[in-house]
């Protein structure tokens, strides 16, 4: 069966592997990268020599502060892919999607990572318009 590939944004190593083992074990492959300029210059690459990649998730997003950087980043490269947001700490979650209509973003909790991965597989490709999903 192919696997789906996601890039992840971890920048604790030990984290990372974590991840990246729970991810193989639903079914999809992923791809480290340290920062948000490496998702960009990736998602390019991919975009231009075919490979397809399924989303970014983005490990451990510890404060609106974080995120709204994070997304603004995106936004200014306009970054193709689904972006996964998973929380940490009391940040709630709550993203301004006004700010960002050309970014389809979701946000998770670290529990509950497959779900908002089901829900972007669900998603069609047409529905690509700026829309917040807080799954918890």
């Amino acid at each position: 069966m192919h696997r789906k590939k996601i890039m992840v944004i971890e920048a604790d190593y030990e984290r990372g592997k974590q991840v990246h083992f729970l991810l193989r074990l639903t079914n999809y492959e992923s791809r480290c990268v340290a920062d948000v300029i490496e998702a960009v210059n990736w998602a390019r690459l991919c975009d231009q020599s075919g490979e397809e990649s399924f989303c970014l998730l983005v490990n451990s997003v510890r404060s609106e502060e974080e995120c709204l950087e994070i997304l603004q980043l995106l936004t200014k490269h306009s970054f193709p892919l689904p972006v996964v947001l998973v929380r940490r700490d009391k940040w709630d979650g709550s993203i301004p999607t006004a700010r960002f209509p050309t970014l389809r973003i979701l946000s998770c909790l670290p529990a509950t990572i497959n779900a908002a991965l089901s829900a972007i597989d669900q998603c069609q490709p047409r529905h690509r318009s700026a829309s917040l999903q807080v799954i918890a």
